[in-house]
């Protein structure tokens, strides 16, 4: 069950890209937990998938049905 302050306080990951030093321009997302302060350090996940020719960072919604 989620509490409705956490949802209140969600908000959708930020897609971002960055140039690569190999001249690749690399996409992303980047989820941040509800109430994100500069002040605290917070555990960090990172999920690479190296398949060929899938995009998984997308602009859209996936609902778990």
């Amino acid at each position: 069950m989620v509490a409705a302050a956490d949802v209140e306080l969600w908000k959708p990951p930020e897609l971002f890209e960055y140039q690569s030093s190999s001249g690749f321009t690399m996409y992303g997302m980047m989820y941040t937990p509800p109430g994100l302060s500069i002040d605290k350090k917070y555990p960090v996940m990172l999920y690479v998938y190296g398949g060929p020719h899938v995009q998984l960072a997308t602009n859209s919604y996936k609902a778990i049905r």
